[in-house]
């Protein structure tokens, strides 16, 4: 993470094999690590998660997804829901270190293409 380091902010949530942590980088930036398969229950984790960091007012939300092994449409729709709303209030989305299976899921809805990535990690 270039030597940033992270601050608890919001829970570690945790549903069907899915979990969240939502924190504050010590830049001022907000990160949402998910670990597991993104569908059915976890959906509303990872809403929450979503939501928290949309409400830190921060200038950037990180979406750390090197742990997700799955996203259903659903989700990918709340991340481009989330990425537009911050757009709207000048901020930004970055879909941090996706695989290529995420990346494959991703493309009906043009996710990558929409949303700012960093395939290789955080900034």
């Amino acid at each position: 993470m270039s030597g940033r380091g992270l601050v608890m902010h919001g829970p570690i949530t945790q549903a069907a094999g899915f979990v969240a942590v939502s924190s504050i980088r010590d830049d001022g930036d907000h990160v949402v690590i998910a670990r597991g398969s993104i569908e059915g229950l976890a959906l509303a984790e990872f809403g929450t998660a979503l939501d928290l960091a949309a409400a830190a007012h921060t200038p950037c939300v990180y979406v750390d997804l090197a742990g997700v092994t799955h996203w259903s449409l659903l989700a990918q729709a709340m991340v481009l829901t989330t990425s537009r709303e911050l757009a709207r209030h000048g901020r930004q989305l970055v879909l941090v270190a996706p695989s290529a299976t995420l990346r494959d899921e991703g493309a009906p809805l043009n996710v990558f293409g929409r949303v700012s990535t960093e395939p290789n990690g955080y900034p």
